[in-house]
């Protein structure tokens, strides 16, 4: 049977039938094309109609990806906030063959190429187009910090192992988020008390799981300077950050130093009013400015004050409200940011902060998108693109057929949202007893 065009595979597949066509054939030159074309592009077609094609291991090889972090600053430690990060470390996907790096110039050829076969220091090497593009690519000190977190990155749905040997203050941080997060023994839960036990200028007591709330929204403003404090309704998570602002406050006047700037507080208009009363009933030392109504005004704002807005205003006035720095952005009941799209979440991203805190007690309402929206604007770029965020974690787990998704999922953002319920155990014990007043009320003539 003498191979030709009527098989499909035109001249490449008659070059090997005048190779077998030899008295004592040995082998046959291909170029690199015809290398893809026949034996990558056109081997399954071979094999179906019954040719049997052995290759050696050695004659096609894979290239080993893995993303490498290197320490660009002296301390990464303390990123400084989820800005800092990027400035601190450098990280990259790198590729290498037989256990050897490739240089520069060979990542570009692989970069440049379409094809499925590349060869490489007189080697084929197997290599994936949608991977090779990300040869190219710089990862963010975020997509880092969420890399170690799980110790690999996804490309384009592919695992890539994550190498850490250059970056061992970065390897410290995630280790410090994990115990910050998950620090119960007794020794620090009693240090946590004693450092507490009495904050300047606020006028409350906190319970134990308050403190181990204010004690973890301080830890993680001074690690990566974004949180989601996910508390359910009436545990009290506006006391908490009013102790962490009077925290602050008092750490940068024991320092010597001005406070980086006021703390900006957005919310429903409804709950305008609530801030102004917690502040008077905890903090009546500390200013709150209403920046509400006809007259608002930010000219005698102090760095140590705290001012309140709505969403609707901070629609109106983003760019009066983006001059000011502010040292703390809580957003609270961010239910108007969930929409990324949105005017309103556009302009709470344009406000310059220190740190960024999200307060909700739903963080997930409707999909998991809405998770995504308030770490990309608390800790932009932790989970990546919204277009990524839904293929590789909310469209599999929505639809039960990802659990694997689900448990990474849970890795990278658990040290970032605290999220506790009147039910728990450790919540539970620290209530005090329920208190039930019957408020007997007449019925009208009309309900008799």
């Amino acid at each position: 049977m003498a191979p030709g065009p009527a098989f499909g595979f035109g001249s490449h597949l008659a070059r090997v039938g005048r190779s077998l066509a030899e008295p004592a054939p040995s082998g046959l030159d291909l170029t690199d094309d015809e290398f893809e074309e026949l034996l990558i592009k056109r081997l399954d077609s071979l094999r179906r109609i019954g040719v049997e094609v052995l290759l050696p291991k050695e004659l096609i090889k894979d290239l080993q990806l893995r993303a490498q972090v290197h320490s660009a600053g002296s301390d990464t430690s303390t990123a400084g906030g989820a800005f800092g990060l990027e400035s601190l470390v450098n990280a990259k996907i790198v590729a290498a063959l037989d256990g050897l790096d490739l240089t520069a110039d060979e990542l570009a050829l692989l970069a440049d190429q379409t094809r499925h076969t590349v060869r490489i220091r007189d080697q084929f090497v197997r290599v994936d187009p949608r991977l090779a593009k990300q040869l190219r690519r710089r990862l963010t000190g975020t997509e880092a910090l969420a890399a170690a977190l799980t110790g690999s990155i996804d490309l384009d749905g592919e695992p890539i192992a994550l190498d850490l040997d250059g970056a061992p203050a970065l390897a410290g941080l995630v280790e410090r988020l994990r115990t910050t997060r998950d620090r119960t023994d007794v020794a620090a839960i009693e240090a946590t008390q004693d450092a507490l036990a009495e904050i300047p200028g606020l006028k409350a007591d906190l319970r134990p799981y308050q403190q181990r709330g204010v004690r973890w929204l301080d830890d993680i403003a001074s690690l990566i300077g974004g949180a989601i404090l996910a508390d359910d309704m009436g545990l009290g998570k506006a006391l908490q950050l009013l102790a962490l602002h009077q925290i602050r406050t008092a750490r940068a006047q024991a320092d010597g130093a001005e406070r980086a700037g006021p703390t900006l507080v957005i919310g429903p208009s409804s709950l305008v009013a609530n801030w102004d009363r917690e502040v008077a009933k905890f903090c009546p030392d500390t200013r709150l400015h209403r920046y509400h109504g006809p007259d608002r005004s930010l000219d005698d704002v102090a760095g140590n004050d705290i001012v309140a807005t709505s969403y609707a205003v901070l629609r109106r006035d983003q760019s009066v409200l983006a001059e000011r720095t502010w040292d703390l952005v809580i957003a609270d009941e961010p239910q108007h940011v969930k929409n990324h799209r949105s005017i309103t979440a556009h302009a709470l991203r344009a406000m310059p902060a220190s740190v960024r805190l999200a307060v909700t007690g739903t963080p997930v309402e409707n999909s998991l998108v809405d998770l995504w929206s308030l770490l990309d604007w608390s800790i932009p770029g932790l989970l990546g693109g919204v277009t990524e965020f839904k293929r590789r974690f909310a469209t599999p787990i929505e639809r039960g057929e990802a659990p694997n998704d689900a448990e990474v999922l849970q890795t990278v953002t658990r040290p970032f949202v605290l999220r506790r319920t009147k039910s728990d155990p450790e919540i539970v014990a620290d209530l005090p007893p329920r208190t039930e007043i019957d408020h007997m009320v007449p019925m009208t003539a009309e309900q008799a």
